[in-house]
């Protein structure tokens, strides 16, 4: 089975997140894309970050009818900050893998990668794909790939602060992931996430 793991924290997760997984799925021929919601990132901060309970739980809506999704918790069961490198070897394990995966990162990671815990370690157990959104440029040393990831004029930031604001995120996300973050209170300014 031909596999790519796309980590992040998703919170929450969007459309955005959903149709630039399907691009990589389209373009490099994979059978299923994992989604590993993180923990906790180590490469960003946040000032409003819902329970991973809350994001995994997101992550499973918006994906539950698409076939070829996958969602795994193995960073969050892990309950500390997870480095790649361990997050491969348990995608790994889990799904008892005998081809090499791929790991997606978007361009916004790619100029720390050399940063890292073990990156030369992760370029040998998965293949590096980019989404690159912008014109950027930036010296990357490892074997990679590329993929134009067409800018969806949408973040997670910005349906927080909406939410927040008390303003409207229909359209923005599956509405299952709407009505949990309704129903469970995220990201309202009196929240205490």
């Amino acid at each position: 089975m031909k596999i790519a793991i796309l980590g992040g924290t998703f919170n929450p997760p969007h459309f955005g997140h959903l149709f630039f997984a399907n691009e990589v799925r389209q373009k490099f021929g994979f059978d299923k894309i994992i989604f590993v919601p993180t923990y906790i990132s180590p490469h960003k901060q946040y000032s409003i970050l819902s329970s991973s309970k809350d994001r995994l739980e997101m992550l499973k809506l918006a994906t539950k009818d698409i076939p070829w999704a996958l969602v795994s918790d193995c960073d969050i069961k892990r309950g500390v900050i997870t480095r790649t490198v361990d997050t491969i070897d348990d995608i790994n394990k889990l799904y008892n893998l005998t081809d090499k995966p791929s790991f997606i990162i978007g361009d916004d990671l790619a100029p720390t990668f050399h940063l890292w815990k073990n990156p030369k370690e992760l370029v040998e157990k998965a293949n590096i794909i980019i989404g690159v959104r912008e014109n950027l440029s930036f010296d990357f040393k490892y074997s990679h790939s590329l993929i134009k990831n067409r800018v969806f004029p949408l973040s997670s930031s910005e349906i927080r602060e909406r939410v927040s604001s008390g303003l409207d995120i229909d359209f923005l996300l599956p509405k299952e992931v709407i009505e949990y973050i309704r129903e469970n209170g995220l990201y309202r300014s009196n929240s205490k996430d």
